[in-house]
């Protein structure tokens, strides 16, 4: 089973603006609000579409995605020490490269109710989120990480997320 047939059916696709970025749309390239769930289609239809697939977070998914963003060395032509070793550090979690090809994406199950007090964003280059969110698919196919876990079954992360993820510590300017 593909990554994607695991997901309810809340998947939206999106558009680029220069000033915006990645903004939501229906497959038709309408702009909608990615929250309301009367714009969520299937992943068959939204990838038909010629706009990215994007997939929206709500409170009572299982779901977390973890976003490693601008952490490929193109110097070298490798991934970051660091990210290499949190993209590796979920698996049987699903894991893609961002659709600049310069991040990394990881999706799996968790208890949020557990995650909390946890930021959302941290060290300028990593985001973590359950809930609330429009998530902006690669285009680059996801893949389950540390090889081929039981067909159709994610395994909780969640004790693997209160490691990694760092408390909130107070409103200090940046995103929590």
């Amino acid at each position: 089973m593909t990554f994607e047939n695991q997901l309810p059916n809340q998947f939206v696709n999106w558009l680029s603006d220069d000033k915006r970025g990645k903004i939501p749309c229906s497959p038709t390239g309408v702009v909608i609000d990615a929250h309301r769930p009367e714009n969520w289609t299937d992943y068959a239809t939204a990838s038909a579409s010629e706009y990215g697939v994007g997939f929206v977070l709500t409170e009572a998914d299982p779901w977390f995605f973890l976003d490693l963003d601008k952490c490929y060395d193109e110097a070298k032509g490798v991934w970051t020490a660091e990210a290499d070793m949190l993209f590796k550090s979920f698996p049987g979690a699903w894991g893609e490269v961002s659709q600049s090809g310069k991040g990394l994406h990881v999706m799996g199950h968790c208890d949020a109710s557990r995650l909390s007090d946890r930021r959302n964003k941290w060290d300028g280059w990593k985001e973590f989120y359950t809930s609330k969110r429009f998530i902006a698919f690669g285009g680059h196919g996801w893949s389950q990480l540390g090889g081929e876990g039981l067909p159709g079954v994610t395994p909780d992360h969640t004790d693997i997320l209160l490691k990694i993820v760092p408390e909130r510590a107070g409103d200090n300017g940046e995103l929590l």
